[in-house]
């Protein structure tokens, strides 16, 4: 199945292009994804825990880089993993783009995913599926967000003490780590996929019964 999800960020499209390269930067951004192996430039070993309605998954697998852009500022990631519980398994083929947003300095990112899964995960279907991602992404555009405001607020060295302000290291303080609001994630992911399923079953009882299809 293919999802399609985009945001924008306020961040001139050489900077957010820059910061989005380097996995050691997104990875933080990503709600319950942890870095496990830095295997070269372009591969990569992590982990990531997930949500599906009442169902907590935790893949493990690997990370490549199969195609770079600079000039198009485009990227495709190839991601395979499996869930530690042998309940299920994804392959999934990730095209990120990053172009000029609509106000100046700013930047748009298109994130199209070719999602192939298996196993418990694949009961679940599209429309949570899609439902779960457009949360994530979500979670991750405000993340992005806030990491690169914090590298702007980051001094250089002085001029006379070759040290930074005090204050420099205020900013990441108050950035709580992916693991500290999984709970909390989990249950706003949750709340939001039964919403939508009811208001998905509600407009079923709504459709008059002649235009059920019929067989």
């Amino acid at each position: 199945m293919q999802l399609q999800n985009s945001f924008v960020v306020s961040s001139s499209v050489g900077e957010a292009w820059g910061f989005l390269l380097d996995v050691e930067n997104i990875v933080p951004c990503m709600p319950g994804a942890e870095l496990v192996e830095t295997i070269d430039d372009k591969n990569w070993r992590g982990r990531l825990k997930i949500k599906f309605g009442p169902v907590a998954m935790a893949f493990e697998g690997t990370v490549e880089m199969v195609e770079r852009d600079d000039v198009g500022r485009r990227m495709t990631l190839r991601g395979a993993g499996k869930d530690q519980r042998g309940r299920g398994s994804a392959t999934a083929d990730i095209r990120v783009t990053a172009e000029p947003g609509p106000q100046p300095d700013t930047t748009s990112v298109s994130v199209l995913t070719d999602l192939k899964v298996s196993g418990q995960i694949a009961q679940f279907g599209r429309g949570m599926i899609q439902d779960v991602s457009e949360q994530m992404t979500k979670k991750f555009a405000a993340s992005l967000q806030a990491h690169l405001q914090q590298a702007r607020q980051v001094p250089e060295p002085g001029p006379e003490t070759g040290a930074p302000a005090s204050s420099a290291a205020a900013p990441a303080a108050s950035q709580p780590r992916p693991e500290d609001g999984e709970a909390v994630a989990g249950f706003r992911l949750l709340a939001g996929t039964l919403w939508r399923a009811l208001l998905r079953q509600f407009g079923k009882l709504r459709r008059p019964a002649g235009t059920h299809r019929a067989g």
